[in-house]
């Protein structure tokens, strides 16, 4: 999944979240967490083989999983759990479908890969 791809995937994420009642948050909005999410995930997945990424399974708003280098796993899944709570500190709550996928490194960069 390249660059422009992760891009639109946030901003897909970013409207489902907003149709799940964003304007109720205290503090950051829903887009605003989710951009935090996204620039972190992407500033930890580089790569030099398969072996190297995993995917951390998060949730709404963050979406069903993101694929990171194993040594950013335990942070990218901190940091998600922070911000799934400050989003649901909020008062708002939002799901959708996932399927079953893997991650893999493409050109240096971890990547999500459909199980189907």
């Amino acid at each position: 999944m390249d660059n422009t791809m992760k891009v639109i995937l946030a901003m897909l994420f970013s409207i489902t979240i907003a149709a799940c009642g964003s304007d109720d948050l205290d503090d950051r909005s829903s887009e605003e967490i989710v951009a935090e999410f996204s620039a972190a995930v992407l500033g930890s997945n580089d790569c030099a083989t398969d072996d190297e990424c995993v995917l951390v399974h998060t949730e709404c708003p963050l979406g069903c999983a993101s694929e990171v280098n194993v040594d950013e796993e335990e942070t990218i899944m901190n940091l998600a759990s922070v911000l799934k709570e400050e989003y649901a500190s909020g008062g708002v709550d939002c799901s959708y479908g996932c399927v079953q996928s893997m991650a893999v490194c493409v050109i240096d960069k971890c990547e999500t890969q459909s199980l189907f």
